[in-house]
């Protein structure tokens, strides 16, 4: 999350200084690439090497560590990583379209700690879990899973028990969610994106009910948060809209209209006053949230571009961004 204070200064002088080779060819990889700091003091690079396997490098020297060869029948939907208290150990969670969920626990030989099987409606291969994390709540964690043909999340132990399969009840064309834990009330949420009937909604995760209905007639693909003046901000975009929400007032906080005619689905704030986000003609933008327009145009792929990501080390910002075949280092 990005605090918002008056010490800014503009650092956005991105330059491509390596790239890794992927084959990813499913929709649904922008939740597909991760670069962490665990628990060792290691920066990880982890991505969907394949729709079925993950590779592991040291990141940033890029030193290849090990890949996981063939751990889903289908395509990998969903990769995130967690600190799991009950191991003191850090894990990776994935989901796929062959309805799995699979935790994995980040030592020697990657071992898988949980499978969930069918953990969606069914085992058709079209019926797939689009998006899984997991959430701590009062010393407990647990996994929430979400399935577009399903009416409902679903929520289970960290053990893998299926504790309802009617978690906060939505409607078919559930896409992503995200958990958010806010400081102002000290509660868990999930937000959920329903890219059928196109809205965006707060849940507490304490009993499921909904907590705030956002925005009709929007398909974004994540949502990120920021900090201002003690109030807790919820950004995304739509074509050439940017969209920041007050989380809890529901209100439109801020609003950036780009006279550009681009398709902005996915959005990365960067710092205090710049947003990165990108098109379909194979190019990042950098907005400036004050001046609420494009500053900078960065080239570099080839394809579309299917995320992007932000990790910082030793004072360093480094950009990842990803196409269907390689990945992209930025500093």
């Amino acid at each position: 999350m990005i605090n918002f204070n008056n010490n800014y200064k503009d650092n956005v002088n991105l330059n491509i200084i390596s790239f890794i080779e992927c084959k990813c060819y499913w929709y649904d990889n922008q939740f597909t690439v991760l670069c962490s700091k665990f628990f060792n003091n290691q920066y990880l690079l982890i991505f969907k090497s394949n729709n079925t396997s993950l590779k592991i490098y040291y990141f940033i020297s890029l030193t290849f560590i090990e890949e996981l060869r063939n751990i889903v029948k289908y395509g990998i939907t969903c990769l995130r990583h967690y600190f799991y208290m009950k191991i003191n150990n850090d894990i990776i969670i994935i989901s796929s379209l062959d309805n799995s969920i699979k935790l994995y626990e980040i030592k020697n030989n990657f071992p898988c700690i949980l499978h969930i099987k069918n953990a969606g409606d069914n085992g058709d291969v079209f019926y797939y879990i689009n998006s899984v994390l997991i959430l701590n709540d009062n010393n407990e964690d647990y996994i929430v899973s979400s399935n577009k043909t399903d009416d409902y999340l679903k929520l289970f132990s960290i053990d893998g028990k299926l504790i309802t399969d009617k978690f906060c009840i939505d409607s078919k064309g559930i896409y992503y969610i995200i958990s958010y834990y806010s400081k102002k009330l000290k509660l868990n949420f999930i937000i959920i994106c329903n890219n059928i009937k196109r809205y965006i909604k707060s849940y507490l995760f304490k009993n499921g009910i909904q907590y705030k209905y956002y925005k009709n007639d929007v398909f974004s693909k994540n949502i990120q948060f920021i900090e201002n003046n003690n109030r807790e901000l919820m950004c995304f975009a739509y074509h050439n809209i940017i969209y920041i929400y007050d989380f809890h007032e529901n209100i439109i906080f801020n609003k950036i209209e780009l006279n550009q005619n681009i398709r902005l689905h996915f959005l990365l704030i960067w710092d205090e006053k710049n947003i990165l986000s990108f098109d379909e003609d194979h190019s990042i933008y950098i907005i400036n949230i004050d001046e609420k327009r494009i500053i900078k145009k960065l080239i570099g792929h080839t394809d579309f571009i299917y995320s992007l990501f932000k990790i910082k080390i030793n004072n360093n910002n480094y950009l990842l961004s990803q196409q269907n075949n390689f990945i992209i280092i930025w500093k």
